[in-house]
Formats: structure tokens, sequence, C-alpha cells
């Protein structure tokens, strides 16, 4: 019976070993590389979790909330746009025969005429004044505003002609077709569904900051260091079960 027992507690301390040893390989060759890959990824988790918890992020959903409540707003310019769309088209029409106009060979010369005539106009004020004639200088000054307002003029149908374009490039039916995808896509990604994908997100990356925690506190080298301290004992085990059990049948 008691060889029975020591015969137990050696195939024990050999399956310590064995057990030992089989974990210290996996440790080496599966643990150790992961756990390397975790500590590496830790800095990429943080980084994760402070931009969902950002006041970007709640920015974006708050902005995506307002954009999908604006939706009705927004079909209903798209119809009103689609409406005036003729008398804008006639408009623009205008708008363009004013910036050729004011952009012509003539205008520009006229506009040159006229600077030269205000600056001829104000080498007079002094003959004015000493002439007591100071109430002509309205008449001097005229030749310099009219210049100005046809620069002016010149400028108002630049705009406007750049009205004409952006005109051009959105036809009605294409306003409508954005405004409907940008419906479609707010059915298909209400703010509410958005908002758990970000919660979720959130969730999961502190979950995987957890574990990579957790596994910082065992690190390869302290997990291998107790894989060979159990094997060392499965030895001990089986060396001390083996000498008692030749002890034993030595003094039979």
């Amino acid at each position: 019976m008691r060889q029975f027992a020591l015969g137990i507690l050696a195939g024990l301390g050999l399956s310590l070993v064995a057990l030992s040893a089989l974990g210290y390989v996996l440790a080496s060759s599966v643990y150790e590389p992961a756990y390397r890959r975790m500590v590496e990824a830790k800095p990429m988790l943080e980084d994760a979790l402070a931009l969902l918890e950002s006041s970007e992020v709640e920015g974006m959903l708050s902005s995506y909330r307002e954009l999908c409540s604006a939706i009705p707003k927004a079909e209903a310019a798209a119809e009103a746009y689609s409406k005036a769309y003729p008398a804008l088209v006639k408009l623009s029409g205008l708008a363009q025969e004013m910036y050729e106009v004011s952009h012509s060979r003539q205008y520009n010369e006229m506009i040159a005429a006229l600077e030269k005539v205000a600056e001829a106009a104000s080498e007079l004020k002094p003959l004015l004044a000493a002439a007591g004639l100071t109430d002509l200088y309205a008449l001097v000054d005229s030749a310099s505003m009219a210049a100005e307002f046809m620069r002016e003029a010149q400028r108002a149908s630049e705009a406007a002609a750049e009205g004409s374009k952006l005109l051009e490039s959105m036809p009605p039916e294409e306003l409508k077709a954005q405004v409907e995808a940008l419906k479609r896509m707010a059915e298909e990604l209400p703010p509410s569904k958005l908002e758990g994908i970000v919660q979720a997100a959130r969730v999961n990356v502190r979950e995987a900051l957890a574990v990579v925690e957790r596994a910082e506190r065992h690190p390869p080298g302290q997990l291998k260091l107790l894989l060979a301290a159990a094997g060392a004992a499965g030895i001990a085990l089986s060396a001390v079960s083996v000498a008692v059990a030749r002890h034993s049948m030595g003094l039979q």
C-alpha cells in the first residue's frame, strides 16, 4: 500500500513536470507574443478611447442629430428652389449680360477716361478755391465718383456671374437628389443608432484596455518563473517519492 501511494506521488510529480513544461512552451510561443502585441496596442487603445470620449465626437453626434432634424426644412427648401429656378435662370441671363457689358473694351475705356478727368479736375481745386468757386467741388468730384461707381458695377457683375455658375451647377433635380440621399442616410443610420455604435465602441475599447491591464499584471517572465518553479517542485516530488520507495525496499 505504501509503495502504491509513493507511486501515485511520483506520477503526480512527473505530471506536474510535464504540465509545467507544456505551460512553459505555451507561455513562450503563444502568451509572450500575444502579451507584446497587447502592450504595443495599449497606446492606440488609449488614443481611441480618448477620441471616442472627446468633445469632438460629442459635437459630431450633436451635429448629426441637428442635420437629420433639418431634413424636412431641406426638403421644403429644395421644393421652393425648384419652383423659383426658372425666374433665377432669367436673372442669371441678365447677370451674364451685365458682366459682358461691364467688362467690355468700351466700358473699361470709359472708366479710364473718367479717372483721367478726375485726376485733372483734382488739380483744378486750388484754382477754384482761389477764385472762390468752391461750390464747383461737387462737379469736379463727380468724375471720380462716376469712375468708382462703374468699378463697383464691375465687381457686382463678377459676383452675379459667380452666382450664375453656381445656379448652373445645381439644377433642382440634383438638389432634390442630394436631399433624398441625405434622407435615406438618416433612415438607415438614425442618430440613435449612430450614438449606439459609438457607445458600443467605447465599451469594447474599455474592455480591451482592461484585458491589457490584467495581462500587464502577469508578464510572461513572471508566468514562466512560476511554471519553472512548478516543474522544479514536480521533479522534487518525484525524486523524493523514488528515494522513499527505494529506502523502503532496502529496509525490507
